[in-house]
């Protein structure tokens, strides 16, 4: 299976919507995180790379090859009281959930070579932060921020 896809960060509902105090600096992080990755977009070029990708940003079984490029790293916190982090474009934390990546994104993916249906495939997948994370970790603070899947060919 083929093609080619987007995959790029939304976080537009969640960004400074956090009480931040000296004390709290964990919000202040989060914050800095959602804005650093706001928009960050990667291509893939195929249904392989793609699902690799989801998983690194899963935090689940990702190649090692992902660990080792700058480019999925950012850095927040310069002048904050926290310091400075390198912090890996992935999920904030630890993103303990199951999400079943094939089934959430059956609708953008290829049916095949052999198999034409007729049907027209939906260009754009929508996936929740909050599905990344088990359904007893308080993703309220995450409510507002998406991974945006486009199928681009």
């Amino acid at each position: 299976m083929t093609g080619k896809f987007i995959i790029m960060f939304n976080n537009a509902g969640a960004i400074n919507k956090m009480p931040k105090t000296r004390r709290n600096w964990e919000n202040q992080l989060l914050d800095d995180f959602l804005k650093a990755i706001h928009r960050m977009q990667y291509e893939c070029d195929s249904k392989d790379a793609l699902l690799e990708r989801l998983r690194f940003i899963a935090g689940k079984n990702a190649p090692l090859k992902f660990y080792a490029d700058p480019e999925n790293f950012v850095t927040v916190g310069e002048g904050r009281d926290y310091g400075e982090r390198k912090m890996s474009v992935s999920m904030y934390g630890f993103a303990q959930g199951h999400l079943n990546l094939n089934s959430v994104l059956a609708p953008i993916l290829p049916l095949g070579d052999l198999v034409d249906t007729g049907e027209i495939r939906r260009a754009t997948v929508i996936i929740p932060f909050k599905s990344f994370y088990d359904g007893r970790q308080n993703t309220k603070q995450l409510s507002g921020c998406y991974v945006e899947v486009h199928r681009v060919a």
